[in-house]
């Protein structure tokens, strides 16, 4: 592991080197107003993403499919060490990963939901 300061300037190309991007929330009443949105850039970006069960990662995340979800700090410990010593499955949330968003949070996906703002 490797820490590195957030740079608005170099974010995209600092995620890029991630090979799974991290995502635990203690479920609190703060937590709880938030969105998914850091799984969803590490998604599309084709970063798996694991994350804890709150807000809307159990949408966003397909466990095991393009994603991990973690319950407990024991799901925490078996997947990360799965995900890590399974490349091939480190692979498939990869490839996956990028499609889910792309599928259901691409402006061409939306672009029927956008124009219907517009409609009279």
């Amino acid at each position: 592991m490797k820490f590195i300061k957030w740079n608005r300037e170099t974010e995209i190309d600092d995620l890029m080197k991630f090979d799974i991007g991290l995502m635990p929330i203690i479920n609190d009443t703060w937590a709880n107003g938030k969105c998914g949105f850091k799984a969803i850039q590490y998604m599309a970006l084709g970063i798996p993403a694991v994350v804890s069960p709150i807000v809307g990662n159990p949408q966003l995340v397909d466990d095991m499919i393009d994603g991990l979800i973690c319950n407990t700090l024991k799901d925490w410990r078996e997947k990360l060490t799965l995900i890590m010593e399974d490349k091939m499955l480190l692979q498939k949330l990869s490839m996956n990963t990028r499609d889910n968003i792309v599928k259901r949070y691409s402006v061409n996906s939306n672009k029927d939901n956008f124009l219907s703002l517009f409609e009279l």
